[in-house]
């Protein structure tokens, strides 16, 4: 969605700058833990370099789009999906060994999925509430009409 936005603001060479430092940081860091971790180095690597590129980035949209500031930022973007997340966590850790098949995997990735979206429900405000409430409609209504 950033580099979306970030062409759509007219500015691609952000998007370039963006991913290229991305790609200078996973490479980097894949040096150092892809010997030591593997496969798990390697992901570990990548989601470093996310995680140092993608929040400032991502900042940076909000404000030319949205004019948010950092306080907005955080509490409406970054805060309430780690919220969300670490309720899945929370409740979903225990249980990560229990799937012995592609059933039971599939059902606790199922449980997870209702779960995430339980939890970040409740963190919404009641404006987004009753917009989420009428896409809801919405997609239901046109699967509805669909299948007529």
């Amino acid at each position: 969605m950033p580099l979306t936005a970030s062409y759509g603001l007219g500015r691609p060479s952000y998007a370039l700058a963006w991913q290229s430092l991305q790609a200078v940081l996973s490479v980097g860091s894949w040096f150092i833990l892809v010997p030591r971790f593997n496969i798990a180095g390697a992901a570990l690597g990548l989601l470093t370099a996310q995680a140092l590129t993608a929040p400032p980035y991502a900042l940076f949209i909000s404000r030319s789009l949205f004019a948010m500031d950092a306080a907005q930022y955080l509490e409406g973007i970054v805060l309430r999906p780690l919220a969300a997340g670490a309720a899945l966590l929370l409740c979903l850790w225990p249980l990560r060994n229990l799937p012995e098949d592609w059933g039971g995997l599939l059902a606790l990735g199922a449980a997870a999925a209702a779960l995430y979206y339980a939890a970040g429900s409740l963190l919404l405000e009641e404006e987004e509430r009753r917009t989420l409430k009428k896409l809801v409609e919405a997609l239901r209504s046109r699967a509805l009409g669909r299948a007529q």
